[in-house]
């Protein structure tokens, strides 16, 4: 199989996006994958596989016009192209694929599906792939439901270091990862239990969104137990996050990476997030669920993680490991992807999801 694959960014240094090099290697390192025409909007550090070929279209006013010279130039290269994640992407590729051109799929995560998008997955793409119902509550025949893809060799248990920190929580930093729950938190246990609880808070973020959280904190009394950190290359993450007693994700809409993250090096995750909660088992779903609008009830679930002792942290450790590497790794997510594009094809796709005409 030839393949395009569509992607904002291509840099290993990237502080939102590092993950998609991985991608683009694991995607072109199966055995069902000839080679793979990669078409990005900007290229920075990247160690790729030989059958991969880079075109940058740039990040400029004249983009789209550039990204469809390049898809027009690959199209007799390719017998489909993949897209990571969101752009006008699916409707610039739709005059390639008509009259028997490659076909198009896409992998979108995005708990609302604006109209645009609506119209992308019903008449442009030819499947659409997501992590979780939740993460493309689209249902349509062309959704498929294949977990996230992470980086199971990366991201992995400590084999000897204790965690020597409290609570963390990581991530692009914006409104909607409920960052100022956490920061309540610390104040909530100080209040209820007169205990002191240290959270670290890593990621980007807008300056204006930090200061908001500071100020917080400032109001709160808990200055001294909240640490700003910054943003972390990528790949430190897999020594970072094991340093951790416990994850706290109170984000909404689709199923947010880092608690997978997290999961995978055997870190539990404390979170309110829905589609993460539909991926885990019920037992683990009952165990990790919260409610950031309950504080005692919060304090209670929190507090109740942190005091595991180290027996019980490691069985549970071995069972967020397990759950992250049988629904959600990276090596397993395009062996799902491809087989659903071959039976797609299979299938006689043309009658799935027709052109608009």
């Amino acid at each position: 199989m030839r393949l395009g694959y569509v992607t904002r960014v291509v840099d290993e240094d990237s502080k939102v996006l590092a993950t998609q090099v991985r991608w683009i290697r694991s995607l072109a390192s199966k055995e069902r994958v000839e080679s793979l025409i990669v078409l990005a909007g900007r290229v920075g550090r990247a160690t790729l596989p030989g059958n991969v070929e880079i075109r940058e279209f740039g990040a400029d006013r004249w983009r789209l016009l550039r990204f469809m010279l390049e898809a027009t130039r690959a199209r007799a290269s390719v017998d489909a192209f993949f897209i990571a994640q969101g752009g006008p992407f699916p409707a610039l590729l739709l005059p390639l694929k008509l009259g028997n051109g490659p076909r198009v799929y896409q992998w979108k995560a995005h708990a609302v599906v604006s109209s645009r998008m609506e119209f992308y997955a019903r008449h442009c793409d030819d499947l659409v792939f997501t992590s979780a119902p939740s993460s493309f509550p689209l249902e349509i025949p062309g959704r498929r439901v294949v977990g996230q893809g992470i980086d199971c060799d990366l991201f992995q248990p400590p084999t000897e270091r204790a965690p020597d920190r409290d609570l963390l929580c990581f991530g692009r930093m914006s409104p909607i990862k409920g960052v100022e729950s956490a920061i309540s938190l610390v104040a909530s246990i100080r209040d209820q239990l007169g205990t002191t609880r240290h959270l670290d808070i890593v990621g980007p973020g807008k300056n204006d969104y930090l200061a908001s959280l500071r100020a917080l904190a400032d109001r709160l009394g808990v200055t001294d137990q909240v640490h700003f950190a910054g943003a972390v290359p990528h790949y430190e993450l897999p020594a970072l996050l094991p340093r951790y007693r416990a994850s706290l994700n109170f984000s909404k809409g689709a199923l947010d990476k880092t608690i997978l993250e997290s999961m995978a090096v055997g870190v539990p995750v404390l979170t309110s997030n829905e589609a993460a909660l539909e991926s885990m088992s019920g037992t683990l779903a009952r165990e990790l669920a919260v409610d950031p609008t309950s504080p005692e009830d919060l304090v209670d679930k929190v507090e109740g993680i942190l005091r595991l002792n180290e027996v019980q942290r490691g069985e549970l450790a071995a069972r967020l490991r397990r759950m992250v590497v049988e629904d959600h790794s990276l090596e397993r997510l395009f062996d799902k992807i491809l087989d659903e594009i071959e039976g797609f094809e299979g299938k006689g796709a043309a009658s799935a999801n027709p052109a608009p005409g």
